[in-house]
């Protein structure tokens, strides 16, 4: 589930939490309190239930094997300890990196955890070299997946990146840069080859020349919409745009207009998730100076005129905005949100895109920690309890990282579960102490897989990277 919180944003938790995932466009400066919650919309509209998400979560199941959630009542919640060393595992990267990044991470439907990610190497390189590696649910490496369990791909700009897995098991991975030019969608097939047939030599073509993607969904039919911002000129954001792509990697043009829609957000707004509904409907999420922005479109590519005002809903809720979205089986939407306070905050929406004021208060669950906290994904339980994920600033002895990963669960109503962790909130830190989170997928059955990096002290100087992934259990 989504751009979202990557390894260039973290600093910005030492500032201002919505400098996160916004373009070179502008980014929300409203400073007035957020203390009125209201909504611009309140006109009935159709429901739907949770289909498929960005970053793999379509994937999501009970069943399926490698589930970190299927040990019983006894299982505690925390890093699963079968998997990699204590629950983690080194992240292989090329010689000497002067720069790394774990992009996006999304589960497949049999429980394995791939990982998009970026590395330069050194002296030399003309770019950072994408990679995707697929893991077993011990951690392993799977070595039935391109070379060693790693598919590496061709130099690209990579800034913000989202992985989704197809229904046939072929892995589709986006990205692109906020400050130039660099969307791509590509794809791999299941045994970790370039998959040539889609688009042009396994690439799709951009939706516009100055676009970034912001979020990856699937249809059951197989055809793909990515969610993109686009690089604007300091005068507004340029409209968001939603893409639909056939199963071959080509623009549907039964979609909007030759397949792209072009969303006529608010000034200054940055798209950031996308969900599928059971209708086939898409809601999609961002903020804007004003607080959170959401989009509903039907199948056909346009606006849908049942959802807040002529298909556009917002709330008044200053410098929040949504970093991730979920259906629950009642069709209300649901998105982690960051806030100015650095808590997590959980928005329920009703059907007709206006604040459901039966979850929290006011629509609104604000959930506060000793340290600064950032929202990077949410999940619904089998219940229709809310797990959310990201992380916290924390005091740890290892001045390796003031960091560590963050949980709560919530009732359906948006009331802390005083059964999970300490008050409904639980927090962790990477298995070597040192890891800054950069990405994660968060799935209520199978757990949470998170990737961070870390410098290790030598002679070159503390500059090259060491990626690391861990995996969680027992959220649900």
């Amino acid at each position: 589930m989504r751009a979202r919180v990557v390894v260039p944003c973290i600093a910005a938790i030492l500032s201002a939490p919505l400098a996160c995932g916004s373009s070179g466009s502008g980014s929300p400066s409203d400073s007035s309190s957020d203390a009125s919650i209201s909504s611009d919309s309140t006109a009935a509209g159709g429901d739907g239930a949770y289909a498929a998400i960005d970053a793999g979560d379509s994937a999501e199941g009970t069943g399926a094997t490698g589930d970190a959630g299927d040990a019983g009542s006894s299982c505690e919640p925390g890093l699963d300890p079968g998997f990699g060393a204590a629950g983690g595992i080194e992240v292989p990267v090329p010689p000497n990196p002067s720069a790394a990044g774990g992009g996006a991470v999304a589960f497949d439907a049999s429980g394995r955890i791939l990982a998009f990610g970026h590395a330069t190497s050194g002296s030399g390189s003309t770019g950072p070299a994408v990679a995707l590696a697929r893991y077993d649910s011990d951690g392993s490496s799977d070595a039935t997946f391109g070379t060693g369990g790693v598919w590496t791909g061709t130099s690209m700009d990579v800034g913000t990146s989202e992985l989704a897995v197809q229904p046939d098991g072929k892995i589709l991975a986006a990205g692109g840069n906020f400050s130039a030019p660099g969307w791509f969608l590509l794809r791999v097939d299941s045994t970790g080859a370039l998959d040539t047939s889609f688009g042009s030599a396994g690439y799709a073509a951009a939706p516009a020349s100055n676009a970034y993607v912001a979020a990856l969904a699937v249809r059951p039919d197989g055809h793909i919409l990515t969610l993109s911002g686009q690089n604007g000129n300091g005068n507004g954001s340029p409209p968001w745009l939603l893409a639909q792509y056939d199963a071959t990697g080509h623009l549907d043009p039964a979609f909007g207009a030759n397949g792209v829609l072009s969303l006529p957000t608010p000034s200054w707004s940055t798209p950031a998730a996308a969900v599928l509904q059971s209708d086939g409907m898409l809601v999609a999420g961002g903020y804007g100076s004003n607080g959170p922005v959401l989009a509903r479109v039907t199948t056909q590519g346009t606006l849908d005129p049942s959802f807040g005002a002529g298909g556009i809903a917002t709330a008044s809720l200053a410098q929040s905005g949504v970093v991730d979205l979920a259906i629950a089986s009642s069709g209300r939407i649901l998105a982690a949100a960051l806030t100015p306070g650095f808590t997590f905050r959980v928005i329920a929406f009703t059907t007709a895109g206006a604040l459901d004021t039966s979850f929290g208060t006011k629509g609104v669950t604000d959930t506060a920690f000793a340290g600064k906290a950032t929202s990077q994904r949410l999940a619904i339980d089998s219940n229709d309890g809310v797990v959310t994920s990201g992380f916290v600033a924390s005091q740890q002895a290892d001045a390796g990282s003031p960091f560590a990963i963050a949980v709560t669960r919530y009732s359906a109503s948006g009331s802390l579960d005083p059964t999970f962790g300490s008050g409904g909130r639980l927090i962790m830190p990477f298995p070597s102490g040192r890891g800054v989170p950069a990405a994660a997928a968060l799935s209520a059955a199978r757990g949470l897989a998170v990737t961070g990096y870390w410098f290790p002290a030598g002679p070159d100087g503390g500059q090259a990277q060491v990626l690391e992934l861990a995996r969680f259990r027992c959220l649900e």
